[in-house]
């Protein structure tokens, strides 16, 4: 069968149009089957494939489009920030059809019997030019293929947010649309079609046809798994049942890393999902646009592997690339941290950022994807949360008691009946002064848009009125009568905190109200009776009715990263406390021991109060 040289338009069952020119059909086409199945397919609604597009990000990647005379398949590894009418304007095309790679993966539901095979979905969309009420397609996401008819060569640059490779594998057959599959490699490497779909779990690795750029026809028939393919070529692949592979690596998330306006901490992770052993690449690059001065500025990040068991490895700069050999099934994950000091002369919402590309470097795939990373000034603010500033709330738990046997020989580590918990309210400002605080209130009120101004107040500072949202954290296992304990040492380091329980203290164990005799005197009611805080008052014959308590609080924290002064990405730390006291026993001091885990809880530099 051949049709006519000149342009006719073709209408399949559902009223798809689609002009072509010098198209010879030498066997069933896999297009026209494609295009076929959107009669039993609903629309494309403009707000799902509206979803479907990334969201706006910071940083986007170009991708060259040429089209020959002829069909063509275009995979597409960015989102364009286009819509299609805009999108293909000047493209020498009367219909375009569309694949969506991953609308497996997206829409997939468990049925009523709880097959994971799912519910079917849609996956083909067309655009029209000249009957633009019956386009199903309104905006094109990221891993989408084009299928176009080319009346002319055509070559462009588009730019759009890129997204992690996504392929949604789902059972083919005389009824169902082929698993359009694009594939995604470095620039000049030809990998066979076996190497590159190394671990994709299909009972048998079949194509049916090569889709490239193809002047005036399209070779149809069976692909060898020896077949090179190559960088934005297209496959019409088989499955015999539902699998999500999408390459040999899986990152995540799918739409990049979004540190936003305030984040300072965000995963990514790799999968490897080949059969073998592959070495990951990260490279860390800039942006890409048509104007130089419109790629963000690159912003400085680091990053910590959080992979292993380790609670804490050294954070290092993320610079040109790292690289991590991966077993098969073994995850990748990646702590990416974010200093936002650096922007404090940026202003409020400039937008920075870069790309994070992944590769396999020795694995034969030659597989390659990439996702945005971007970021958002915030105009100076960032001071008002500098690391360490701000208000730490720490979790401690005490399971040991060390008994003094002489003020030379300690009995260490003996472990204690119970376990004890408390919590330690510690202030640093933005000189890196400590305060523990025996009680603090988070207090503010709502403005109109919903969020709260809040101030932190602490001791016998005055709460505005107005402030009608308030949270108070406060420790019973320091003295009310001193809410401010100042400390000394390096936060993040070695901290000492020292107080003293004077025996008149409302706190002091040793003294309550109901006893008839703590009134300092003898037995003669008369006489003062001596103090407690020296011992050799126990050898006397009059021994001491009251007595004060020193208490020594000592934080020492896990090894933080190398460089981490002035800055570190952590949240959350944890380490050991000492708690020491003197004045309990005549023997000596009294040690209980721990671990704590500390959270920032409020980055306000100052205290009310203080």
């Amino acid at each position: 069968m051949r049709l006519s040289p000149s342009p006719v338009a073709h209408r399949c069952p559902a009223g798809v149009r689609f002009s072509v020119e010098h198209l010879t059909l030498n066997i069933w086409s896999p297009v026209m089957h494609l295009l076929k199945r959107c009669r039993s397919m609903p629309p494309l609604l403009a707000g799902l494939c509206c979803m479907f597009h990334a969201a706006v990000s910071a940083q986007e990647m170009s991708q060259e489009i040429q089209l020959v005379r002829g069909w063509n398949a275009v995979c597409f590894k960015i989102s364009p920030g286009l819509p299609a009418d805009d999108l293909f304007a000047d493209w020498p095309v009367e219909s375009v059809g569309v694949y969506d790679a991953a609308a497996f993966a997206r829409t997939r539901q468990f049925d009523a019997t709880g097959s994971s095979e799912g519910l079917p979905s849609r996956a083909v969309g067309v655009w029209h030019r000249q009957l633009p009420g019956d386009s199903e397609v309104f905006a094109i996401p990221a891993n989408a293929v084009l299928l176009c008819f080319a009346t002319d060569s055509f070559d462009t640059m588009i730019y759009g947010a890129p997204e992690a490779l996504r392929y949604a594998w789902h059972p083919t057959g005389p009824e169902a649309v082929y698993n359009y599959i694009g594939f995604s490699v470095a620039p000049g490497a030809t990998p066979s079609l076996t190497a590159y779909c190394s671990g994709l779990k299909l009972g048998a690795l079949g194509a049916q046809v090569l889709y490239g750029q193809n002047p005036e026809a399209v070779g149809f028939g069976p692909v060898p798994p020896t077949t090179p393919v190559a960088n934005g070529m297209v496959l019409a692949m088989t499955a015999d049942k539902t699998v999500d592979w999408s390459g040999v690596f899986h990152v995540s998330p799918l739409h990049g890393v979004a540190f936003g306006s305030e984040a300072t901490l965000q995963p990514l992770t790799i999968r490897n999902d080949a059969a073998t052993v592959r070495r990951a690449r990260i490279s860390y690059l800039p942006g890409e646009a048509a104007n130089a001065v419109d790629i963000p500025p690159r912003c400085d990040v680091l990053y910590r592997d959080v992979s292993g068991g380790a609670t804490y490895t050294d954070w290092q700069t993320l610079s040109a690339h790292i690289e991590k050999s991966l077993q098969p099934g073994e995850v990748w994950k990646l702590t990416l941290a974010l200093n936002r000091e650096q922007f404090a002369a940026v202003a409020a919402g400039t937008r920075v950022g870069g790309l994070l590309r992944v590769e396999d470097v020795d694995g034969g795939s030659f597989f390659r994807t990439t996702v945005p990373l971007s970021a958002v000034s915030d105009g100076g603010a960032a001071g008002a949360s500098a690391w360490p500033a701000g208000l730490w709330v720490a979790d401690v738990k005490l399971d040991k008691v060390t008994q003094v046997v002489n003020h030379s020989k300690l009995v260490e580590a003996i472990p204690a009946g119970g376990n004890m918990t408390m919590r330690l309210p510690l202030h640093v400002d933005r000189e890196g002064r400590m305060r523990l605080l025996q009680r603090v209130v988070v207090a503010g009120a709502a403005n109109g848009d919903g969020t709260i101004a809040t101030a932190l107040y602490a001791g016998h500072a005055t709460i505005p009125a107005e402030a009608n949202q308030s949270m108070r954290i406060s420790a019973v296992c320091l003295p009310v009568d001193q809410p401010v304990i100042a400390g000394e040492g390096t936060f993040g380091a070695d901290a000492r905190f020292g107080f003293a329980v004077g025996a008149h203290s409302a706190a002091n164990p040793l003294r309550h109200a109901l006893h008839p005799q703590h009134d300092g005197l003898a037995a003669d009611f008369q006489t003062p009776a001596p103090l407690g805080d020296d011992f050799e008052n126990y050898v006397s014959k009059v021994k001491p009715e009251l007595f004060s308590i020193a208490n020594t609080i000592h934080l020492t924290w896990d090894v933080l990263p190398a460089g981490a002064a002035p800055w570190s990405p952590e949240e959350k730390l944890q380490g050991k406390l000492s708690w020491d006291f003197d004045g309990l026993r005549r023997e000596g001091t009294l040690r209980a021991q721990g671990r704590f885990t500390m959270r920032r809880v409020s980055p306000h530099p100052a205290v009310e109060g203080l």
